[in-house]
C-alpha cells in the first residue's frame, strides 16, 4: 500500500500483491495464478474515506 493522507481522504493511493501460494483453483477460474500480481492505482488520484469495507466472497 501507497499513499499520503491528506485531510480526510489518500492522495496517489497505490496498491499490490502477489500471490505466492494457493491451494485448490488449479485451474485459475477464481484466483489469479501464482507467481502473477496485481496492482491497484486510484484512478483520479485522491481516495475518499468511507465508513465501511466490504469484501464479497465467492466460493471456490
Amino acid at each position: 500500500m501507497s499513499g499520503q493522507l491528506e485531510g480526510n481522504s489518500i492522495k496517489d493511493f497505490q496498491y499490490s500483491l502477489v500471490m505466492i501460494e494457493k491451494t485448490g483453483d488449479d485451474n485459475n477460474s477464481v484466483l489469479i495464478p501464482v507467481n502473477a500480481g496485481r496492482i491497484w492505482k486510484d484512478g483520479d488520484g485522491i481516495s475518499e474515506s468511507i465508513d465501511n469495507f466490504r469484501l464479497q466472497r465467492q466460493g471456490l
